[in-house]
């Protein structure tokens, strides 16, 4: 086994990541480095680097002498984002449907089942930041069957913008439930080993989400 240490950036990174999805960094204010280092009593060099790789994953600017700002998120970005996910997820899906007797494709079926429960979990306790993460984790599960790191390392990208626009739609307990519907209903058709139901079901979900990630977009805007 090979323990590795979490840097101090890396736990900056995770900390405004999860600030900026949670809602506690909101467009339109500048925040600066050595507001972030006091907050978490650091210095401001990992503070600096984190949001370095913030940038890099189109949540941030940085205004020069200024500090940054997080990105609100357009209706360009919310096509692309939900283009990406249909190609991307889509390859997953039926990579997935045509092993799925496999031991593997069994172990993600049963991973898939888990992610499910945990959205349940989350959906009764009304933790609506919980639910977002298990909901992710059933898409990442999807993409991480196609075993290719570059299509992991862009979904989990688009993932993370994602969710800076939905959590605070999971405040609506139905959507919960219906969410957790479209995802049993992808899980029976890939159980099913039926490729084009799994497909219509997801592309039916991704049109679902188009639309709350649209509405979300116009309640920020007013």
């Amino acid at each position: 086994m090979v323990i590795t240490k979490i840097s101090i950036k890396e736990q900056v990174y995770e900390y405004l990541k999860s600030s900026i999805v949670r809602g506690t960094l909101v467009p339109d204010t500048i925040y600066s480095e050595q507001m972030i280092a006091d907050e978490l009593q650091v210095s401001r060099t990992p503070v600096r680097e984190a949001i370095q790789l913030l940038k890099h994953e189109n949540l941030v600017e940085i205004y020069s002498n200024r500090g940054f700002g997080v990105k609100a998120i357009s209706s360009a970005d919310i096509e692309e984002i939900i283009e990406a996910r249909l190609a991307i997820e889509e390859f997953g899906i039926r990579k997935l449907v045509r092993d799925y007797r496999s031991e593997k494709g069994q172990e993600a079926l049963h991973q898939l089942e888990r992610c499910i429960e945990q959205t349940k979990e989350a959906a009764d306790s009304h933790h609506q930041y919980e639910f977002s993460e298990s909901d992710v984790a059933f898409h990442r599960l999807l993409v991480a069957f196609t075993e290719n790191p570059y299509l992991m390392q862009v979904s989990d990208m688009i993932h993370t913008k994602q969710e800076q626009a939905t959590v605070h739609s999971l405040h609506d307990a139905d959507r919960m439930a219906k969410a957790i519907r479209e995802h049993e209903r992808i899980l029976t058709y890939l159980h099913a080993g039926d490729e084009p139901g799994a497909v219509r079901a997801f592309e039916e979900h991704m049109q679902v989400t188009r639309e709350i990630l649209h509405a979300a977009e116009t309640v920020a805007d007013n």
